[in-house]
């Protein structure tokens, strides 16, 4: 792992990620992006924050960790497109912030489920080490063609901001 400190489950899910086949991890990112364009990873594992009337809740969002909120469904639909080159058979859409037609394996499932039990640390643990994988071209086996997150920002730049938002009270 790249970043240090992180709890055991953190390093037990991702070891479990970094089993997976390239088609397979490209889901996973998928899924994980999707919920962050859902302001699904917050604090208290909301599924729905923004009916909430609560001003303590502690919500991910891209604009909290240097990018705009644009970049995540723009970044989304970036992914689908490569798992639709990789997988001719199967084909996955973006509509009205859902991802939909992508299949998931047991393995997969197993995966995310681990991921939705974590504790909100340990999801931005996750998606730190995502960001820096990703950026390093270290995430996936094969060579595919990946996309930068911003000029001026590269994968530990981003996870550093994530460390930074761990850490405040921003909400």
């Amino acid at each position: 792992m790249y970043i240090s400190g992180v709890s055991k489950d953190v390093s037990k899910l991702f070891s479990y990620i970094e089993k997976l086949n390239d088609e397979g991890k490209l889901k996973i990112l998928i899924y994980i992006f999707s919920l962050i364009n859902n302001n699904q990873i917050n604090d208290r594992n909301e599924i729905n924050p923004d009916l909430k009337l609560d001003d303590d809740l502690k919500i991910l969002k891209f604009s909290y960790i240097g990018l705009s909120d644009g970049h995540c469904e723009i970044f989304i639909q970036y992914l689908i497109s490569i798992y639709n080159m990789l997988n001719k058979y199967d084909k996955a859409i973006y509509v009205n912030n859902n991802v939909e037609g992508l299949i998931y394996t047991e393995e997969e499932k197993i995966i995310v489920h681990m991921f939705e039990n974590l504790s909100f640390n340990d999801k931005l643990d996750i998606i730190r080490e995502l960001f820096i994988r990703y950026d390093n071209e270290t995430y996936f086996k094969n060579k595919i063609t990946i996309i930068t997150f911003n000029s001026k920002l590269n994968g530990y730049n981003i996870a550093n901001n994530i460390l930074k938002f761990k850490e405040s009270d921003l909400h």
